[in-house]
C-alpha cells in the first residue's frame, strides 16, 4: 500500500493459522496480478481468521479499488457471532478471483443486521458510484454457515452493470437465509450446489437486473426452511435486454409449514426458462413449483418450455397472477401425490 509495486506479486503463505485483518487500496506504481495462496496449494493448510468485535471494521479482507487480486487455496474463518463478514470489496476491484477457498461464517440464527454476516460482500450500490467491480470469479469454493454466502450489490444507475461475473462450481452449505444474491450485473451463475436444512425465509439464488444475456444454469438446490418460506431460484427485472436464461437447474425445496416456490420470476423480458426440474416436497397450501408473480403483463419474448414442475404440497405446479403472462409452453405435472 505504501511503496507500490511494478509487475506481478505473489504472497506464499506457510502452513498455519493467522489472526488479523488485511486491506488493500489503490496500489501505487504499475502493479500486475496480486496472488495470495497457500504454499502447499491446499486450503486445509492455511487459515486466516479474525474476531471483528465492534468497533473494529467488519472484515478479514478488504479491497477498495484494488484490481487483479486472486486468493487461492486458503481457508477464511470469521470468529465473531454477529459481525462475520469475510471479504468486503468495493470500487473497481476488477478481476477479483476467489479460487478453491473455504469460507466459514457465523452460525447465528439472528435475522438482525444480516449484512454483517455475509461471507463475500460487495455493497457498491450503497456508495452510489458506477465504478463496479467487473469480471469477478468465484470458482470451486466452499461456503459454510453465515447469513448469506455471496451478495454482489453493484450500482445500477443509468443501466450500469458489473460485467462478466462468474460464480461456478461452488458449494454453499447451511446459510441461514440466502445462498447467492446478485443485483445489477451480467454473467453466469452455474454448476453450484446449494443446500440447507434449517433455513429462515430461505432463497438459494436471487437475482435482480441480472440481464443482457445472463444465465442461471446447471445449479443443484436442495433446501428446507424450518422458519417461514423457502425459494429455490428467484429472478426478476430483465427488461429491455435479450438472451437471458434459466436452464437445466435441479431444484428441490420445502418448508415446515410456510409457502414454498421452486422458481419465482417477475418483471421479465426475453427470458428462456427451459429444461429445469423443480420439485416442491412440502410446504404451505399456497406453494408453487413455478410462480410468475408480476401483477401486470410483463412476459415479452419469454418462454417456459420442456420443464418438469412437481408440487407435492397443496398448491399448483405452475401459477401466473396475470392471464397475459401464461407464456410459451409448459410441461408440468400438477399436485402429484406419492
Amino acid at each position: 500500500n505504501a511503496q507500490g509495486a511494478n509487475g506481478d506479486v505473489t504472497f506464499l503463505i506457510n502452513p498455519g493459522t493467522y489472526n488479523g485483518q488485511y486491506s488493500l487500496g489503490t496500489i501505487p506504481g504499475s502493479p500486475g496480478n496480486i496472488h495470495v495462496r497457500s504454499v502447499m496449494n491446499d486450503a486445509a493448510t492455511v487459515t486466516l481468521e479474525f474476531d471483528a468485535a465492534f468497533p473494529l471494521p467488519n472484515h478479514i479482507i478488504e479491497l477498495n479499488g484494488t484490481p487483479n487480486v486472486k486468493f487461492e487455496d486458503i481457508t477464511f474463518h470469521a470468529l465473531n457471532n454477529d459481525r462475520a463478514r469475510i471479504i468486503h470489496f468495493t470500487g473497481d476491484a476488477d478481476y477479483l478471483k476467489l479460487w478453491d477457498c473455504v469460507f466459514i461464517g457465523s452460525q447465528s440464527t439472528s435475522t438482525n443486521s444480516y449484512f454483517d454476516r455475509v461471507l463475500v460482500h460487495c455493497d457498491q450500490n450503497n456508495i452510489n458510484t458506477p465504478n463496479n467491480p467487473d469480471y469477478l470469479q468465484v470458482l470451486n469454493c466452499d461456503f459454510r454457515y453465515g447469513y448469506q454466502g455471496i451478495e454482489l450489490d453493484a450500482e445500477g444507475n443509468s443501466g450500469a452493470r458489473a460485467q462478466g461475473i462468474m460464480i461456478a462450481e461452488n458449494r454453499f452449505e447451511d446459510q441461514l437465509s440466502l445462498g447467492i444474491t446478485v443485483n445489477n450485473a451480467t454473467g453466469e451463475i452455474a454448476k453450484n450446489f446449494i443446500t440447507t436444512s434449517g433455513g429462515n425465509s430461505y432463497t438459494g439464488i436471487r437475482t435482480s437486473y441480472f440481464d443482457n444475456g445472463s444465465k442461471i444454469h446447471r445449479n443443484t438446490i436442495q433446501a428446507h426452511a424450518t422458519l417461514f418460506g423457502c425459494t429455490g431460484i428467484e429472478a426478476g427485472n430483465t427488461q429491455n435486454t435479450t438472451g437471458n436464461q434459466i436452464h437445466n437447474n435441479m431444484v428441490t425445496v420445502s418448508a415446515s409449514s410456510a409457502e414454498v416456490w421452486g422458481i419465482g420470476v417477475y418483471n421479465l423480458w426475453d427470458m428462456s426458462i427451459i429444461w429445469n426440474s423443480v420439485v416442491v416436497t412440502g410446504g404451505g397450501a399456497s406453494s408453487k413449483a413455478f410462480y410468475h408473480l408480476s401483477n401486470f403483463a410483463d412476459a415479452q419474448n419469454c418462454v417456459i418450455r420442456n420443464n418438469i414442475f412437481v408440487n407435492y404440497a397443496d398448491g399448483p405446479a405452475l401459477q401466473t397472477t396475470v392471464p397475459g403472462n401464461k407464456i410459451g409452453r409448459a410441461s408440468c405435472r400438477e399436485r402429484v401425490s406419492s
